[in-house]
This record gives structure tokens, sequence and C-alpha cells, in this order.
């Protein structure tokens, strides 16, 4: 009887979803990144953390690929729309309800992009993108301080 080496039996099993973090849509894509509890925004970190923040989100979306999606100068980008003059703004979803796009609406945004789809934007809801919790967190100030660039309203129309 021949034995099966313990680690390659492992890294297989991993890497076809068998490592104990079930998927309960039969290990198809999941619609969301790991179960994290959101941060608290209620309180600003002081400014010179806020600029590392800011810096390390600028980072993440350049890492991150965002910007193949989201634009930084304004208009809108190719496939979602610019993070410029984005946070703050009310969003309407695809069900007819709103929300002001605040720092809880983006980190939700980015941790689950199907959990509320944008009126117009529906047909093609951001891919996930694996990042960690400091990340997402650092990519919401950087959006946040992108409020400020914006000469005009953001609007939630693609087009």
């Amino acid at each position: 009887m021949r034995s099966t080496p313990l680690i390659p039996t492992l890294v297989v099993a991993l890497a076809l979803g068998c490592g104990g973090r079930g998927t309960d849509d039969g290990g198809k894509h999941q619609s969301k990144q790991a179960e994290a509890p959101p941060p608290d925004f209620s309180k600003d970190p002081p400014p010179d953390e806020l600029d590392k923040l800011i810096a390390r989100g600028e980072q993440a979306y350049e890492d991150h690929g965002c910007d193949s999606c989201h634009a930084v100068s304004g208009n809108s980008g190719a496939r979602g729309p610019s993070f410029v003059g984005l946070y703050g703004t009310r969003a309407r979803f695809a069900d007819q309800s709103e929300a002001v796009r605040d720092e809880a609406y983006l980190y939700e945004s980015i941790v689950d992009p199907a959990a509320r789809l944008i009126e117009g934007w529906a047909q093609s809801p951001m891919p996930i993108t694996p990042m960690e919790t400091d990340e997402i967190v650092a990519l919401v100030y950087y959006i946040r301080s992108l409020a400020n660039d914006a000469e005009t309203d953001t609007d939630t129309d693609p087009s």
C-alpha cells in the first residue's frame, strides 16, 4: 500500500476549497470577502495617522487595480463611478432605495459589492478584490479624501 505525502494532499485539498472555509454556494466564486466586523469610523484618526492612511489607500487603489474601473481624475471610470467627489453623495440603488456614500457604505461596497447595487451600474457589479481589512479601511479614507477634489457633484448615472 502506497502512502500519500501529507503536505501535497493538504495543498490540493486547500486549493480545491476543502480547507474548512466552506462555501454555501457549492464552491463557486464568493460574493463577498471574508467576514470581518466593520471598523468604527465614528472617530477620525489623528491628522498624521490619517495622512498615512490616505497614502496607504492610494497605494491600495493602485496595487489592487481599482484604477481599471474607477477614475480619480473626475471623470467616470471605464466600468465604475469616479472616486472623485463620490464620498458624501447620495446613491440610488437598483431597488430604488437610497443612502449616503459614507465610510460604512464604502466599506460595505468593497467587502460585498453585490450587497446594494447602484442604479445604472447593477448590470456589472464590482468584482471581489481580496484585500486585508486595514487596506480596505485605508482605501475608504483615500476615497473620502477625494471628496474635496470634485469640481462638480458625482452622478450615479453610468453614462
